[in-house]
């Protein structure tokens, strides 16, 4: 056991004394498969944006909409609108809480591929629906393999790459997202001239582009040797961590096997187990929280508000040819932003990141509201509106959103990893849900035609997080797996994360005594 100690306190030693450059060089094949197999995430983002932005698209409308004599012409009702919207979410929160199991049980490269299977057949449904019913099935049955992957890029990636990469590789979940939106984008700006039914039908096939690679690349990859060890095939993992290294010594080898031998006994004798109570005893709850706020924060800051931006900005008054343009910009800029989250991170950490970004959303928003009430009289309000909404997405993808994937992603225990990720995701969708269809009833020309003054309700949720933020949300950067476990076991408060010294392989047996006794 000393051995294994002593094995382990230097393979924590080198960790903390990587550089970035070395780091990249060492573990470069890790980062390449890391990026791999985020790629899932990108059919995520382009489906998600998907469907929202056809509700400004004129063939879409003319498909599957209704006449509004109010209007005087055929659009996608409120009810349909909610419908459409929340089809691909409800069958990802049912995806997303089975990968739960899944993942854990079979490993990350098997649910890809099976995924990739399922998806085949239901992005047919969706591509060929001649009714709003079977689109709506569609969406659902598509929803679920898109659930699964949700929490895959950031548990693979939480578990190949080095502590001081993490930020640099979980935000790429966040630069998924944007490509897949960015993709989306470019597809529907070059079709919505086009008058046929194949305006919208070629989105939907664009998807099977992907399938193969994806699936290809997933059978290729290594699995994560932290889910080989837990299943106790050491040699299995042994074997991982060459492919996902360069030029790694042999005792270089067996010291990253100590380590993560060392922080899975750890968690096991802080009786955490691999299921999905666990993440709720009082040794792990915090740690959910934190991936649950963090992730819900998404749609509780008015994701459903500026990520509809093609529709916010057709309700504003744009054309729809204009407002695909801007939709389009606005992405591009977005991806700019996350990939300079990179540098933000490892220069500020998390912690400060997300209270600075949370405080410009609010700032933001709020006066999207106020500007709302000369927008009606003045067509320069209108353009400031739509400048502050492209603000808004410029802060969010270099701020928040990749923040909150590497907070999450860094904050559970390894052993409920994918659980606490589950459980935190599909937070995120229960809230997306509630919330998008508060916000499609606000903005709809049909329901409540708040129009920008929806900026308010988002301007009050985006404050709620951010007092939560302060109080709650500890400082992760810089600090390996086993170290975060024994921070959370002694119970340090969020605001003194940062500066609190541990000795991981000392502290650690004094954790699980401290932890213990508290429960008798």
């Amino acid at each position: 056991m000393h051995e294994v100690d002593s094995a382990a306190a230097a393979a924590t030693e080198e960790d903390h004394a990587l550089t970035v450059q070395q780091a990249l060089i060492t573990y470069r094949p890790a980062v390449l498969w890391s990026f791999a197999i985020a790629l899932v995430i990108v059919m995520e983002g382009y489906d998600t944006v998907l469907i929202q932005s056809f509700f400004a698209y004129p063939a879409f409308n003319r498909k599957y909409g209704e006449y509004d004599a109010r209007l005087g012409e055929t659009v996608i009702s409120f009810t349909w609108q909610i419908a459409f919207g929340m089809g691909t979410l409800l069958g990802q929160t049912i995806g997303v809480f089975v990968g739960g199991f899944v993942i854990e049980r079979f490993g990350v490269r098997r649910v890809i591929m099976c995924g990739m299977v399922v998806l085949t057949g239901t992005i047919f449904c969706t591509c060929f629906a001649e009714t709003r019913e079977v689109l709506l099935a569609g969406q659902v049955l598509n929803g679920l393999p898109l659930g699964a992957f949700a929490s895959i890029g950031s548990i693979y990636i939480s578990e190949v790459c080095p502590t001081v990469l993490r930020a640099f590789s979980l935000s790429f979940i966040n630069a998924c997202w944007v490509i897949g939106q960015l993709l989306a984008a470019g597809v529907l700006q070059g079709l919505v001239s086009n008058t046929t039914e194949w305006s919208y039908r070629i989105p939907f096939a664009v998807q099977w582009v992907w399938v193969i690679p994806l699936a290809l690349l997933a059978f290729l990859a290594p699995e994560s040797p932290w889910w080989l060890v837990r299943k106790g095939c050491l040699e299995d993992a042994a074997t991982s961590i060459r492919r996902l290294t360069s030029n790694l010594t042999e005792q270089q080898l067996e010291q990253h096997l100590a380590i993560m031998k060392h922080t899975n006994e750890l968690e096991l004798s802080l009786d955490t187990k691999a299921r999905y109570r666990d993440c709720f005893t009082p040794l792990n709850r915090w740690r959910t929280e934190i991936a649950c706020v963090v992730l819900a924060s998404q749609a509780i800051i008015g994701q459903a508000f500026a990520y509809n931006g093609t529709f916010f900005f057709v309700q504003a008054g744009l054309s729809p040819e204009v407002a695909y343009k801007l939709n389009l910009g606005s992405t591009g800029i977005a991806l700019v932003m996350t990939f300079l989250s990179w540098w933000f991170m490892s220069a500020a950490g998390r912690r400060p990141l997300l209270i600075f970004g949370y405080s410009v959303l609010a700032v933001l928003l709020l006066l999207i509201g106020c500007l709302d009430f000369a927008a009606k009289s003045s067509s320069a309000a209108k353009w400031v509106q739509v400048g502050c909404t492209i603000a808004w997405l410029a802060v969010y993808t270099g701020f928040v959103g990749p923040e909150t994937f590497t907070v999450a992603g860094e904050a559970s225990a390894t052993r409920v990893r994918a659980h606490t990720l589950s459980v935190g995701r599909n937070v995120y969708y229960l809230c997306s849900v509630a919330l998008g269809v508060i916000n499609s009833y606000l903005i709809n020309p049909t329901g409540g035609n708040w129009k920008g003054k929806c900026g308010f309700l988002w301007f009050g949720t985006t404050v709620l997080v951010l007092i939560w933020a302060v109080f709650r949300l500890p400082e992760t950067k810089g600090r390996t797996y086993e170290e975060l476990d024994i921070l959370f076991a002694k119970g340090i408060p969020a605001w003194r994360f940062k500066a609190q010294r541990v000795d991981a392989v000392v502290e650690a047996t004094y954790a699980v005594k401290d932890v213990k006794s508290g429960k008798e």
